[in-house]
């Protein structure tokens, strides 16, 4: 499975709110062809797409990413709680 970029931008366009696997609330703002940048409440943050591609071709090759600790291991450790909730939106962690 790949990840399909113009999907990601048009989930979080029609419904910016999502949840961390620990249930904290945050919001999806602008999405650029290599950025999505998150409105938190310490500030605007950003997730790059090159990370979230890697744990895409990570997955697909078997590997396990259960949380955030292990999408920080074996990713990036930049807003991987996010990253990783963006993933299960995405349906590629259960």
């Amino acid at each position: 499975m790949k990840l399909d970029w113009d999907k990601v931008k048009e989930r979080y366009k029609n419904n910016p709110t999502t949840y961390t696997k620990d249930g904290d609330k945050f919001q999806v703002g602008n999405i650029t062809e290599t950025t999505i940048f998150l409105d938190l409440p310490c500030g605007e943050k950003v997730i790059r797409r090159k990370s979230l591609e890697k744990a895409v071709q990570l997955l697909n090759k078997g590997e396990k990413i259960i949380d955030s600790e292990d999408y920080a291991r074996l990713v990036d450790d930049e807003r991987s709680s996010n990253a990783w909730s963006i993933l299960r939106d995405m349906g590629f962690i259960g």
